[in-house]
């Protein structure tokens, strides 16, 4: 999975930012994860794929929340390392 800024970093404080990213899959498990959880459907290791990837691949912040989603679209609060 790969995925791609869209606008600028919105300041909520001195600390916490709104982000907002695409998620973009490489393959049909990765677009499925996306899909089902949109929907609140996603099993535990879609979830966990998500989540991970939030967590591990979105250089130069720390993702605090997920604020909400729209399709692959996702605004988050993060933190800048």
């Amino acid at each position: 999975m790969k995925h791609e800024f869209i606008g600028e970093p919105i300041s909520l404080s001195s600390y916490i930012s709104e982000i907002t990213l695409k998620l973009l899959p490489e393959n049909e498990i990765e677009a499925m994860a996306i899909k089902n959880s949109e929907a609140i459907q996603a099993s535990k290791a879609e979830s966990e794929l998500i989540s991970k990837y939030l967590l591990i691949n979105i250089t130069g912040w720390s993702i605090l929340s997920i604020k909400s989603q729209d399709g692959a679209i996702f605004k988050l609060e993060a933190s800048g390392i």
